[in-house]
């Protein structure tokens, strides 16, 4: 019967179903949370269109048995053909109960089923003035546009839960057995959210997990119906935006969490980064631990990116805890010379090694670094202006990449009583396309370069947790 009604009534890993708590990744419910969602954080696999719910901030509070949830969202509707070019800005706030308290054994696995009212409220809450003194400090567009007229406020009510079984016999895969086991498994996920003037937001899906004792990672398929009468133009269209079949993919190495979604629908892609407190063991099981780092990138040219270096048990012992396997995938706008009303939109995933002189320590550390790996680049050259210089287009390649730093870290080792650190890197990279590719108009009189060598610097936030 619990697992019927969360099929029914459940909530995504990653969702866009303002109001209701999302959980920022597999595993159990921490005891507060905040995220920051853009559509440029959507990994660039969709549209990054800067257009929709183009900016939102969502917070999440947990006390016994009780949820409170924020979400502020800014609405834009201008720039796809026929657009009302207005925007509206949205405030939904619920507090709800968990008839089901989180981590209730089920059919084998756990899940948590959770009901609530609040409210929705939309106008201008200075939405506009955010987007555009962020658009300024980055150098980008201004998104100058009305606000619709419409101003108001309705009732909401919603009902959330997930369910979760992981494997609890451990399976290996040669070379890389200590990540999987007694970790994997799969979620069954969704939510469902009325107000009072018509709306109806409804969400379901599933997903693979694997789940460490504090981190995790998640891939599924999402369903999204966004049906309803609308407050206004802007909410109508984010709607439609939104509606449709998702892939997602979340992954958290201790209290950071990243997450991102790609509607197959429309191609709208959307990401969220953040950060979550007093966070529940995700597993307590006796099986083998092995240590997992996580980082959230900042590149030089406003692109972002994530990476994982895993320290398996065995590579451990063999290099005295110095290699780790890493695991890369940056995107965003890449410097470049400068284009008329162009830019270059990058995707690289890449794999490789990454050496560390020096062991991890207690207490304070610096540690120098290098590392190197190969992977697949794809530059899209896209338009960001009234006159551009050239069509849009693109080119696929192979990418070679290295680079060097300093990792600072504070605090103990991991332990299963305390199983996070967390640090800053600086780190200076390099990397060299395969094949070089060559933009052209439409008339074949104008030519020039991308996939160019390049190198610059990065900051990363970083995470090392049991795993």
């Amino acid at each position: 019967m619990l697992v019927a009604t969360l099929v029914g009534c459940a909530l995504p890993a990653w969702g866009l179903v303002a109001g209701t708590p999302e959980p920022p990744r597999p595993g159990p419910l921490p005891a507060a949370w905040f995220g920051w969602s853009n559509d440029s954080f959507g990994g660039s696999i969709g549209r990054d269109m800067d257009d929709f719910r183009t900016n939102a901030f969502s917070l999440g509070l947990r006390w016994n048995q009780f949820v409170l949830v924020t979400d502020y969202s800014m609405l834009t509707d201008y720039r796809m053909p026929g657009a009302s070019r207005l925007r509206s800005d949205e405030l939904s706030t619920s507090l709800g109960y968990e008839l089901i308290p989180d981590g209730t054994p089920a059919l084998g696995g756990k899940g948590w089923l959770a009901a609530g009212v609040g409210i929705r409220v939309h106008g201008d809450m200075a939405g506009d003035a955010i987007q555009n003194r962020w658009h300024d400090r980055i150098h980008n567009t201004r998104v100058d546009i009305d606000y619709a007229p419409q101003r108001g406020s309705e009732g909401l009510t919603y009902c959330a839960g997930t369910w979760q079984i992981t494997n609890p016999d451990a399976w290996t895969l040669p070379g890389i057995g200590d990540i999987a086991a007694h970790r994997t498994g799969f979620e069954v996920s969704g939510s469902l959210l009325g107000t009072s003037d018509g709306a109806v937001d409804a969400a379901a899906g599933i997903s693979l997990v694997v789940v460490g004792v504090d981190g995790g990672v998640a891939l599924g398929l999402r369903q999204e119906w966004h049906t309803g009468k609308r407050a206004s133009q802007p909410a109508r269209a984010t709607a439609e935006n939104e509606s449709g079949t998702w892939v997602t993919l979340t992954s958290s190495v201790g209290g950071w969490y990243f997450s991102c979604g790609y509607n197959l629908d429309d191609r709208a892609g959307m990401g969220t980064i953040g950060w979550m407190w007093s966070r529940p063991p995700g597993r307590t099981d006796d099986a083998e631990v092995s240590v997992m780092e996580g980082i959230v990138g900042f590149y030089q040219g406003y692109s972002y990116g994530f990476q994982y270096r895993w320290h398996t048990a065995w590579l451990d012992q063999l290099t005295s805890d110095h290699l780790a396997l890493i695991a890369d995938y940056r995107f965003g706008q890449h410097p470049q010379q400068s284009w008329r009303d162009n830019g270059i939109v990058v995707r690289q995933p890449l794999l490789g090694l990454d050496w560390s002189f020096g062991e991890p320590q207690d207490g304070f550390q610096v540690i120098p670094f290098i590392y190197g790996g190969v992977g697949i680049r794809e530059e899209r050259v896209v338009i960001n202006g009234l006159r551009p210089r050239f069509p849009m287009q693109k080119n696929i390649t192979g990418v070679a990449q290295a680079g060097l730093g300093l990792r600072i870290f504070f605090g103990d080792k991991p332990t299963r009583t305390n199983p996070a650190r967390y640090g800053l890197s600086m780190v200076y990279d390099g990397w060299l396309p395969f094949h070089r590719a060559e933009a052209e108009n439409a008339t074949g009189t104008d030519q020039a370069r991308y996939q160019m060598s390049g190198h610059g610097f990065g900051l990363r936030l970083a995470a090392m947790a049991m795993w």
